[in-house]
């Protein structure tokens, strides 16, 4: 099924017509609080700007709702359906625009007032707006990323229906290959959730490298401690409590994220772990922000990968959290794709066919799968000496384009010409300490086979693995 192109146009143009209600009715608002205010015999003070935004806020909470019926008029009118990909690449993504254009409305305002009066308290309301931004961008995150997920338990009943369904005669010559079909379908929206999830963690690492991190050691950093009776400074959220000593860990450890850039990236982080750990089906009861870091913790140990520091069972520190996570989800899509392939497959069918042509299956024989692995070793040795040539050179990404030119035959630009993680793990070659590693994940993308795969490959370039199957 070809994915419609949602019509920016036509929802712009919807939603102009809401443009003066919300301008009236915040007017409305702003004006109420300051009346309620004054009547009281108050002045100017930070709490009279937090009653303005939030009367500000719900007004946009309002707003939001008219905002969320165009965009699923517009999809209607294109004649798309409802699904778990419309929802959260489209109808969240419009919305979260709204709501950063009119918080960057309140807080200029705010500043605009401010700067004029010469309030002195100014840091104490951005802050407070701030705090108030999270905790209204993670409700209205949280609400779309239940409906999705409402959506692919639906989609997999109706999958679960057609496989049980009993089979008339003219059923038996498609049935299967529907139910296959439609398992892949619903695998393929898993791949899609996965890729706008690797393009948000993707974006808030670029925010890193935008806001020059690395000079001020500021990249988020992510702490676990797996020991069995923790020692913790505070509960989340209870900073007053104290430090105390837990008499059993949780199995998935304890979490501490560093600061990061500044408090608003650290929360946007937060909020997006958590959505992410619900769509990778955190268990009741378990924080989903500290089950996806979890999660990742034990991926990226499964990997060997260079993003942990002093990693061992007892816990450690994840580098490079935002960066990592885009890593891991990326991981997630092509296993989400892998397994949409082989259901697709499982009947011989790649799409739904009244009469479908059953397809020859071929099995390699022992000399294919020695090539295949000489090949994929051979393919690690020259992006090696690629890597290698290119690493002197490379110190930030404004070298990237110089290096490609003086290089324009090596693989590993081409290769990154057509997948953006290599070409961002090449541009940072000089954070990478094992090189060989760096080699071997890319040839994992060239292949498109997993990493302990092209390790395993890469273990027997001298000696290939002998067949069983051959005669000694």
């Amino acid at each position: 099924m070809v994915w419609p192109v949602f019509d920016e146009q036509l929802f712009s143009m919807k939603l102009a017509e809401l443009a003066p209600e919300l301008h009236n009715t915040t007017r409305a608002a702003t004006s109420r609080v300051r009346f309620e205010r004054r009547k009281l015999g108050q002045g100017i003070t930070v709490a009279s700007y937090a009653a303005i935004a939030e009367a500000q806020i719900e007004v946009l909470r309002e707003h939001l709702k008219g905002v969320d019926r165009i965009c699923r008029e517009v999809w209607r009118a294109q004649g798309g359906a409802e699904s778990p990909r419309f929802i959260r690449a489209v109808v969240r993504e419009k919305v979260f625009q709204i709501i950063a254009v009119r918080f960057a409305t309140i807080k200029w305002e705010i500043e605009l007032e401010a700067t004029r009066i010469r309030f002195g308290q100014l840091t104490s309301v951005l802050d407070h707006l701030a705090l108030e931004k999270g905790k209204f961008e993670s409700l209205v995150s949280n609400r779309y990323e239940i409906e999705a997920r409402e959506l692919d338990l639906q989609a997999k009943q109706e999958t679960a229906k057609v496989a049980e369904a009993p089979r008339t005669p003219q059923a038996v010559l498609v049935g299967s290959n529907v139910s296959s079909w439609r398992a892949g379908a619903v695998l393929s929206s898993v791949a899609d959730l996965w890729r706008d999830f690797r393009a948000e963690f993707q974006s808030l690492a670029d925010e890193e490298r935008r806001e020059k991190a690395a000079q001020r050691d500021r990249f988020l950093h992510a702490y676990c401690d797996y020991k069995e009776h923790p020692e913790i400074f505070h509960e989340k959220g209870r900073p007053e409590q104290g430090t105390f000593c837990l008499l059993k860990r949780p199995e998935i450890g304890l979490w501490i994220v560093s600061d990061g850039v500044n408090e608003n990236f650290q929360a946007r982080f937060r909020t997006l772990a958590a959505r992410a750990g619900l769509a990778l089906g955190s268990p009741k009861g378990t924080d989903p922000e500290d089950f996806w870091l979890h999660r990742l913790f034990l991926d990226l140990r499964e990997n060997n990968s260079d993003q942990l520091f002093a990693a061992s069972k007892e816990g450690g520190m994840i580098l490079r959290v935002c960066e990592a996570s885009g890593t891991f989800c990326s991981r997630l899509e092509r296993k989400a794709l892998e397994t949409s392939a082989t259901a697709m497959e499982s009947d011989g069918t790649s799409e739904p066919a009244m009469m479908a042509k059953p397809r020859r299956r071929t099995k390699s024989t022992p000399r294919q799968s020695l090539a295949l692995t000489e090949r994929r070793a051979k393919t690690v040795s020259k992006l090696l000496r690629e890597l290698r040539t290119v690493r002197p050179k490379i110190h930030n990404q404004g070298h990237y384009a110089r290096v490609k030119r003086e290089h324009p035959a090596y693989s590993i630009f081409k290769l990154a010409q057509e997948d953006s993680d290599v070409k961002q793990w090449i541009e940072n070659i000089q954070d990478r300490r094992d090189v060989v590693g760096l080699a071997q994940e890319i040839a994992a993308r060239r292949f498109k086979v997993s990493l302990s795969t092209i390790k395993t490959d890469w273990s027997h370039r001298r000696s290939p693995r002998r067949s069983p199957n051959k005669r000694h």
